[in-house]
């Protein structure tokens, strides 16, 4: 991976309640060609992949659920 895109999270997410938010690589390769991962570091500092789902049209859908109160980071 040579690119890194970060896009804010939503504020108010409940614990472990399901939630989403779109990677759109089209700005990083022009077609959006190519693999997304998504890599969240919980408050307490466990680090967690996120299922990415190819929408097949340059954007990836990214999903997470929280399971403890605090902030994520990328």
């Amino acid at each position: 991976m040579n690119s890194f895109l970060f896009l804010p999270f939503r504020l108010g997410v409940f614990l472990e309640s399901p939630t989403e938010f779109t990677v759109d690589a089209r700005s990083v390769t022009g077609s959006g060609a190519g693999r997304v991962e998504c890599l969240l570091t919980s408050p307490s500092g466990r680090v967690v992949r996120c299922p990415v789902k190819n929408l097949a049209d340059g954007t990836y859908q990214v999903q997470y659920a929280p399971n403890e109160p605090g902030n994520v980071s990328p």
